[in-house]
């Protein structure tokens, strides 16, 4: 139900946000007007997917007014995200996800022979055998754009 308060004219009075809201306000009412004198209410945040660069952080948790929180970057990117909640919007206020760089098709020297290998998103391994007048085979590794024997 609804709870009516009879205040006398220029009285003030606290008064809590609702649920979803932080904060708190003091207001007075005066010839029918409700002002608020001081305080207020903000809108807290949902968890939602925010952008950083080509990524998309996923957060799950609630964030109050003027609550901020880091998130590391999915897979795929490196770095770390400042996310800050302002009246009920998340966005991303520092940091940055860059996305990580695969090799593009070349060769490599191992123990003096050149090994040929293709292209290789971040991460990946591709096993090659050593070519002719060499003996065993290599593993060749991708990371951030750069090859690894």
């Amino acid at each position: 139900g609804r709870r009516i308060i009879k205040k006398t004219a220029g009285s003030q009075m606290a008064v809590s946000c609702a649920a979803g809201f932080s904060g708190a306000a003091t207001i007075r009412c005066d010839q029918g007007q409700v002002t608020v004198e001081e305080g207020g209410c903000n809108q807290n945040c949902q968890g939602a997917v925010v952008a950083s660069g080509s990524a998309r952080l996923s957060v799950d948790s609630t964030l109050v007014h003027s609550a901020s929180m880091q998130v590391t970057c999915p897979d795929g990117f490196r770095g770390t995200v400042t996310i800050s909640c302002q009246s009920g919007v998340l966005r991303a206020v520092g940091g940055l996800c860059t996305a990580l760089v695969g090799c593009p098709a070349s060769t490599v020297t191992s123990n003096g022979a050149n090994i040929a290998y293709s292209t290789l998103s971040h991460g990946e391994t591709q096993a090659r055998t050593c070519p002719a007048g060499f003996a065993g085979a290599v593993t060749i590794t991708c990371t951030d754009g750069s090859v690894a024997v």
